[in-house]
C-alpha cells in the first residue's frame, strides 16, 4: 500500500474508540478538538448563562464542554453527536460523574434533528460545524435560529480555510478530505450566519491561538508518549502525531485558522 493511501486510511480512523482516546490524552479528558477546559471556561463566559437556561451542544464528542457547563452552571443540556461510540462513552461518564440529571447525550444527526421552536437559550458548535457539508451549513443555521429562544445565542467556534494562502491547493484539499474537514472561508461563515437571520455579536479570528494550541498539543503528545503507548499502538500514536504536524504546516501558511462567532436571535 502506498504512503498516501495508508495516510488516508489512518486519517479515516480518527473517530474510532482507540484513536479518539489517544487524541483525548493530548487535548485533555473529555476533549477531541482544539482547546481543553480553559477554552470551555472562556466560551461559557461569553454565553452569559442564567440558572435554568437550556443548552444544545452539537457534536458533543466525549462530552468535555457539556460536562464543564453542567458542573459550573445551573443549566439543562442536550448533547448530540453522530458517533455512537463517543455518545456511549459520554453517557457512561455522565453517570459516573453524577450529572445525568443535567446532561442528556444522544446519537443524532443535526441535519435530521427536530426540536421545538424557541427551545434553547444557547446552541453551541465547538469544532463540529466543519463536518457539515457545504450545502447543509446554511440549512442547519436556519434550524438553529428556529430552535433558539428570542435573545438566545449561537456559539460557533470552528476551523476556516483560505486556499489563496496554501502553498499547494491540491495538497490542502487532499488533507482536508482525508480528515473529513469541510471548510469554508471566514467571509462565507459570516454570510451564512447573517443569512440565517442571526445578529453577530462577536467575530474573532483566533488563528494565532489555533497555531499555539496545536503546537502545544503536539508537544504534549511527545511528553506523554510512553504512557500513551501503553494504551494504543505505535501506529495509532504516529498517525495522531502526523495529523498535528500536517495541521501546523497549513496553519503556519495561513491557509487554516480558527474563528469564534457569537450571534443572537433578536427579540421581536
Amino acid at each position: 500500500m502506498n504512503s498516501k493511501a495508508r495516510k488516508k486510511e489512518l486519517y479515516a480512523d480518527y473517530y474510532t474508540p482507540n484513536r479518539v482516546l489517544c487524541v483525548e490524552r493530548l487535548y485533555g479528558r473529555g476533549y477531541v478538538s482544539t482547546g481543553g477546559e480553559e477554552t470551555s471556561k472562556e466560551l461559557a463566559e461569553k454565553l452569559h448563562l442564567n440558572p435554568g437556561d437550556t443548552v444544545l451542544d452539537v457534536g458533543s464528542g466525549l462530552g468535555g464542554f457539556s460536562f464543564y457547563l453542567a458542573s459550573n452552571y445551573d443549566v439543562d443540556i442536550t448533547a448530540i453527536d453522530i458517533a455512537q461510540e463517543l455518545v456511549q462513552i459520554s453517557q457512561e461518564r455522565c453517570v459516573t460523574m453524577g450529572l445525568s440529571n443535567k446532561v442528556r447525550f444522544s446519537v443524532q444527526d443535526v441535519n435530521k434533528a427536530e426540536f421545538p421552536s424557541d427551545c434553547f437559550s444557547a446552541i453551541c458548535f465547538r469544532g463540529s460545524f466543519l463536518h457539515l457539508k457545504c450545502e447543509d451549513k446554511a440549512t442547519v443555521l436556519k434550524k438553529v435560529k428556529k430552535w433558539l429562544k428570542p435573545g438566545g445565542s449561537l456559539l460557533l467556534m470552528d476551523v476556516y480555510v483560505d486556499y489563496t494562502l496554501a502553498s499547494s491547493t491540491a495538497d490542502l484539499r487532499e488533507f482536508l478530505g482525508n480528515i473529513n474537514f469541510i471548510l469554508i472561508s471566514t467571509d462565507e461563515l459570516r454570510g451564512i450566519v447573517l443569512g440565517a437571520g442571526l445578529a453577530i455579536a462577536r467575530f474573532e479570528d483566533k488563528q494565532q491561538w489555533y497555531l499555539d494550541e496545536t503546537k502545544e498539543t503536539r508537544a504534549r503528545g511527545e511528553a506523554i508518549k510512553d504512557d500513551v503507548l501503553k494504551e494504543v499502538s505505535q501506529e495509532v500514536f504516529d498517525a495522531t502525531v502526523m495529523y498535528f504536524d500536517d495541521k501546523v504546516k497549513w496553519i503556519e501558511e495561513g491557509a487554516m485558522g480558527y474563528v469564534l462567532i457569537v450571534a443572537e436571535k433578536q427579540r421581536q
